[in-house]
């Protein structure tokens, strides 16, 4: 079984390799971050930040998810997928500047609230604890934290600066497999770029609302309330309702299509609701309430995109495009298209 294509160029195999690079340079290096934290706190303790421990999960979903998507982008030769594994490796370097910029941000505050006290012994005997700081009593172990959480974005946005370098010359080596495929018709070509822009979006969507429902899980639901199996049954449900969105666009079919585009809106009310619950109950986010509003921000983005370019997919249903598309399909699901898109019509 070949890895890629045998047309894929030499920048092809360059980016996967880029890929993998940086997930075992990143992971080890956030393991090592969790290492040090594990060492100074218990997580596990009441009253303590637990984000620690879903960051790691995080990064390291998101880099197996980056090489995933750049590997079916590559593999596919789809240039609006690169596109999609580009804006993913940029919001992941944000978000680990973030992160890095809130620990650093905790480990000052835990040395302060230290000095203090040891000024101030008295004091410390009635003091509250403050779970989010972080108070590294080995200088040694101190530096490198501090040193990793100014590499780890350094080192990615380095890659990423790389990906984008190599666009130039995948955008050239897939447009002509497109040319072939579709023909020199200019707004079929506009049709079929637009499908593979709904496909990239919903790949996004699939880590974005598992990512931020994993966060919710761990971090603010308790397993005695009644959201935590509600969110649990939710997320297949997400995901069976994503799939069932390309196979709406895929047979043109109008009811799956706009019950996946009022879906949508439904969702970033969801993530708009959990944005005002987290600013209105200071106490329950007092530890999360950053990353969970950054997290579920960019949901939002990635969502209303989805839903904008969903619905100029569905603007162009019967003007031909499904038959280019059936190609891509097997037999056996280019005979269900041609059902479906028949109950789609009535």
């Amino acid at each position: 079984m070949r890895i890629l294509p045998p047309s894929a160029a030499t920048s092809s195999y360059s980016t996967l390799a880029a890929v993998f690079a940086e997930a075992a340079i990143i992971i080890p290096l956030e393991s090592w971050i969790t290492s040090i934290y594990f060492s100074n706190t218990d997580p596990f303790s009441p009253g303590e930040d637990k984000s620690i421990i879903v960051y790691l999960i995080i990064f390291c979903l998101a880099h197996l998810f980056q090489i995933i998507l750049c590997w079916d982008a590559l593999y596919h030769q789809n240039t609006i997928q690169i596109l999609g594994f580009l804006f993913f490796t940029t919001a992941a370097t944000a978000y680990a500047v973030f992160q890095g910029a809130s620990i650093t941000s905790n480990i000052a505050e835990g040395d302060a609230r230290h000095d203090f006290f040891m000024d101030n012994p008295l004091l410390a005997l009635n003091a509250t604890k403050a779970g989010n700081l972080l108070y590294i009593p080995d200088s040694a172990q101190k530096a490198q934290m501090k040193a990793m959480l100014l590499a780890v974005p350094a080192i990615m946005a380095v890659f990423a600066v790389g990906y984008f370098a190599i666009f130039y010359n995948l955008y050239q080596e897939f447009g002509w497999k497109i040319y072939k495929k579709i023909g020199a018709d200019p707004h079929m070509r506009y049709m079929y770029r637009l499908y593979q822009m709904f496909i990239m979006m919903i790949k996004l969507d699939v880590f974005f609302m598992f990512g931020f429902g994993i966060q919710f899980l761990v971090l603010i639901i308790q397993l005695h309330d009644p959201e935590f199996a509600i969110t649990i049954a939710a997320i297949p449900v997400l995901m069976g309702i994503l799939a069932m969105a390309i196979h709406g666009i895929r047979t043109e079919n109008k009811i799956i299509t706009i019950s996946f585009m009022c879906g949508l809106m439904l969702a970033n009310s969801y993530f708009a609701f959990k944005i005002f619950r987290i600013f209105t109950q200071p106490e329950k986010y007092q530890y999360t309430k950053k990353y969970l509003t950054f997290f579920a921000l960019l949901s939002i983005i990635v969502v209303s995109v989805s839903l904008g370019i969903t619905g100029l997919c569905y603007s162009n249903f019967g003007k031909g495009l499904k038959e280019h598309i059936a190609r891509d399909l097997p037999s056996c699901q280019i005979s269900s298209a041609q059902s479906n898109a028949e109950e789609g019509k009535k």
